[in-house]
């Protein structure tokens, strides 16, 4: 009689698939920790740049309705980055009162007193 040959293909084949199914689980797992982490990140990012933009948004406005300042009475100093009143205000030596300057520039001061209330008032309403 012929001898049986023990055939272990199968048994082989079933231990290959089940090891490769648990290496492609664990490195599907992986994968799938690792696109969390960067999701994460970029979500945080992302919101930093959100901040960034209504930032840079609002310095914008701002800027615009500094533009918008009365050049009459303004001059732009882009050295110190400021406005200048332009007005020369002289008090007489060893004075502090505001009557003591004359009336024309007094006068003056008051208009450049509005527009500044003015300009804060629409500020705020803007706001």
């Amino acid at each position: 009689m012929k001898k049986k040959k023990i055939d272990f293909f199968w048994a082989s084949y079933a231990d290959l698939m089940t090891s490769l199914f648990f290496i492609m689980l664990v490195l599907f797992i992986l994968t799938v920790v690792f696109l969390k982490r960067e999701q994460k990140k970029l979500e945080a990012e992302r919101g930093s740049f959100q901040i960034k933009a209504e930032q840079f948004d609002k310095i914008t406005e701002i800027e615009e309705s500094i533009n918008q300042i009365d050049k009459t009475f303004f001059s732009y100093d882009p050295e110190n980055k400021k406005h200048i009143l332009n007005l020369q205000i002289r008090f007489a030596s060893e004075s502090y009162s505001m009557s003591d300057v004359p009336y024309a520039t007094q006068s003056k001061l008051r208009e450049v007193g509005r527009i500044i209330s003015n300009f804060v008032k629409d500020a705020h309403e803007k706001k």
